[in-house]
């Protein structure tokens, strides 16, 4: 687990360590969470490492667009996330039947 301060950007070492930990996991899974300016970086993580193949599950309810306060960056994301090969489903338990 990485731990950040709430409200903020996430500091530089924190993104290491996360990056560290999504690259050696089996699968990632994208938690329906709100997402502002500040806490993009792992979403961007998870688009990189979708690309060279690494599984990414998306639970998609609530929908993106109720959970983006980020002036749409987060829905763009997520958007390219699913064109890339991220799987999207609409609940924890649907998630975990996944992987």
């Amino acid at each position: 687990m990485v731990s950040a301060p709430p409200f903020e950007p996430f500091p530089e070492q924190a993104m290491k360590e996360f990056d560290g930990l999504a690259k050696e996991s089996d699968v990632i899974i994208v938690a329906p969470v709100f997402f502002g300016k500040g806490n993009l970086a792992p979403l961007r993580t998870a688009l990189r490492l979708v690309r060279t193949g690494k599984p990414v599950v998306v639970i998609g309810q609530p929908p993106i667009d109720e959970r983006d306060l980020s002036d749409g960056q987060a829905a763009s994301l997520v958007k390219e996330l699913y064109a890339a090969g991220a799987v999207e489903v609409k609940s924890a338990a649907q998630a975990v039947e996944r992987i």
